[in-house]
């Protein structure tokens, strides 16, 4: 069944509503009650349908992982916040980040070194550097907004947990055109292409180099410039932070890797890649339980220490878990709108109407311009790679003349996934930092709206600049100096 023009209520629905009543979770409920309306087939039957993409949102495997995952990390943070953990090691890693420029720098290279997971990215920066940056009047909604952009380098590494996904989206969209190619020559190939993520990189940088950006001023709340400093028990060393925090990086790495060797062991694979290793391995049950693990070796430090007692453990964590309720909640109802979006082929519908304006030179920027919508519309970038690539293949073999056009469309398609993720305050990326950092999803969209925006105009060019034959390397770098200009004409202090 055609939905037409009704297909993008929900999305459209679940955006007014979140930035008129800056409450995301009922903004997606009511998406998905609209979208459960448009998809019954009569009005008396849209309750049943409505029950039935309630219980998506909570049969969903891989996003109950992560809400889970979310809890734990919840808990984790209100312990070790509990205990003066952060606080401690602010003091101490302040004598070397004395100033506010070295922590910022500081943190865009934690989430950069961190390439191979944007989960991890965010929680590990998020952690370290909170305190500091509270310390150093550094507004969180400024923070959130580096910690979340420099995440997506995860995105756009060839060993990644997005690498093996990206990879797989490409050989199954050239498959209908003989393209026999293997995910890695796909990755390799793409690489001159990814050209969002480095523009995005670049100018999240210079930000963090000159202490100024294009975002938004929150009010009082949104922008929260710093956080209370509790007094700080004596047995509390900076040690106690930075051991449970290596303990956490070196168990997600070691873990994802012996994890995906053993999938791939299980499915009778014997020769494999690095981006098979972490392409195949369970990488939130991974991340999960590590931070289950992370958790108990801290609790037994602080046990030992007597810094804190059995009672304010779990006090502690059932506050942490409280405080992440909501998170979880958004990512409910986003699985729902996400499912809804699917039945009623939103992103189908919006490939319609971009089609008549396509012509050869323009395909890269449209495709941009479809997978961003479409992620907006669906509320997960995965989702948007997933519809769009087969697309942007057919466009690209059919009037863009194959060759080097398949590659350049691939980075437009997995660049404007993660625009669109990055515009909204319900993708699961939005709202693991703007949760980890104590900054509304809201304000976090709203700060940094300007930041993004200006990178996705400038890549919408750069794409069209690769389909009319102007090398990549050039791209990147003419795109990289309109951005330092456009950032030194119009950008602010923090």
């Amino acid at each position: 069944m055609e939905y037409g023009i009704l297909s993008l209520l929900p999305a459209l629905v679940t955006i007014v509503v979140a930035f008129a009543t800056r409450k995301v979770t009922w903004a997606l409920f009511l998406g998905v009650v609209v979208g459960s309306v448009v998809a019954a087939p009569s009005l008396a039957a849209s309750p049943k349908e409505l029950l039935h993409y309630v219980a998506l949102c909570f049969s969903n495997f891989e996003r109950n992982m992560i809400i889970l995952f979310i809890l734990a990390v919840g808990a984790l943070l209100e312990q070790l916040r509990f205990s003066g953990a952060f606080d401690k090691f602010a003091e101490y890693i302040i004598r070397y980040l004395d100033k506010p420029q070295k922590t910022r720098v500081s943190t865009f290279l934690i989430s950069l070194v961190l390439f191979f997971d944007d989960y991890a990215s965010i929680l590990i920066s998020a952690t370290s550097m909170r305190s500091v940056a509270a310390k150093q009047r550094i507004p969180k909604v400024y923070l959130t907004y580096l910690i979340d952009n420099t995440a997506t380098i995860a995105s756009g590494a060839i060993v990644s947990t997005w690498a093996a996904y990206e990879g797989s989206l490409m050989v199954d969209a050239g498959k209908p055109f003989g393209l026999n190619i293997s995910s890695t020559e796909y990755l390799v190939k793409m690489i001159p292409y990814n050209i969002f993520i480095y523009l995005l990189l670049f100018f999240a940088f210079i930000s963090a180099f000159s202490g100024k950006w294009m975002g938004k001023r929150m009010k009082s709340g949104g922008q929260a410039h710093f956080e209370e400093m509790q007094n700080i028990n004596p047995k509390v060393t900076h040690k106690t932070f930075i051991y449970p925090i290596v303990m956490l990086v070196a168990l997600a790495i070691v873990g994802t890797i012996v994890a995906g060797v053993i999938a791939l062991k299980v499915k009778g694979i014997s020769t494999y890649t690095p981006i098979d290793i972490i392409g195949n391995s369970p990488t939130i049950e991974v991340l999960f339980g590590a931070t289950l693990v992370t958790i108990a070796y801290s609790s037994t430090i602080l046990f030992r220490n007597k810094v804190i007692s059995i009672k304010s453990f779990f006090s502690s964590s059932k506050n942490g878990i409280v405080h992440m309720l909501p998170t979880a909640f958004i990512i409910l109802w986003a699985t729902g709108l996400t499912e809804v979006s699917a039945t009623l082929n939103t992103g189908g519908y919006i490939v319609s109407l971009l089609e008549p304006f396509i012509t050869a030179p323009m395909i890269p920027s449209i495709v941009f311009v479809m997978a961003l919508l479409i992620s907006v519309a669906t509320g997960f970038c995965w989702s948007s790679m997933a519809i769009t690539m087969p697309i942007a293949f057919g466009m690209a073999m059919g009037l863009g003349g194959g060759g080097e056009m398949v590659y350049i469309v691939s980075g437009a398609v997995i660049g404007g996934s993660i625009a669109g993720d990055l515009l909204i305050p319900y993708s699961d990326i939005t709202i693991l930092a703007s949760s980890s950092m104590g900054v509304s999803p809201i304000n976090h969209i709203k700060s940094h709206f300007r930041q993004v925006v200006t990178v996705v105009i400038v890549s919408f060019i750069g794409f069209w600049a690769l389909a009319m034959g102007v090398p990549a390397t050039v791209v990147v770098l003419l795109g990289a100096a309109l951005l330092y200009g456009i950032h030194t004409l119009w950008a602010k202090p923090i």
